[in-house]
């Protein structure tokens, strides 16, 4: 895995989808955490190649691999909560990445003392949301509070 994602940075798509294929053909049956981080790897490489529906599917396998090791309320699903949310907003589904954004607020606990960027990311993607519907002082509220965040990383 770790070879794939040496050429996802450098860029060179094919060579990562191949190691990644070796990788999950590696893979222990019900190793669901090494699955997660497998797929959220494809999810950023199917983001690369500008392949949201392919992304979007990669990052839900993560989310229910998350799900299956974690829980369903772990804080360990903030990230492929957002990573999820943030496609459903970027393809018009705002109620849907809400929802996946507001289930990642309810999972973390207190935002006020997290350093998490995934945290950051979620309010980041609320006040997308909020902007895209027009809603510009809940947009910039929800801002503020990533704002807060980031600035405790």
């Amino acid at each position: 895995q770790h070879v794939a994602t040496s050429h996802l940075f450098a860029k060179d798509f094919d060579a990562a989808d191949l190691a990644y294929d070796k990788a999950e053909s590696l893979l222990p049956a019900g190793n669901d955490a090494f699955a997660a981080v497998l797929a959220g790897n494809r999810g950023n490489l199917r983001l690369q190649q500008g392949d949201l529906a392919g992304a979007e599917a990669e990052f839900r396998k993560a989310l229910a691999a998350s799900e299956s090791v974690f829980g369903a309320d772990s804080p360990r699903l903030v990230l492929p909560l957002s990573h999820v949310g943030t496609i459903c907003g970027q393809t018009g589904r705002l109620d849907e990445g809400e929802q996946l954004f507001l289930r990642a607020l309810r999972v973390v606990g207190d935002e006020t003392v997290t350093s998490d960027r995934a945290v950051a990311n979620v309010l980041s993607g609320l006040g997308m949301v909020e902007m895209a519907r027009d809603h510009l002082a809940a947009g910039i509220a929800y801002w503020v509070r990533a704002e807060a965040v980031e600035a405790r990383l």
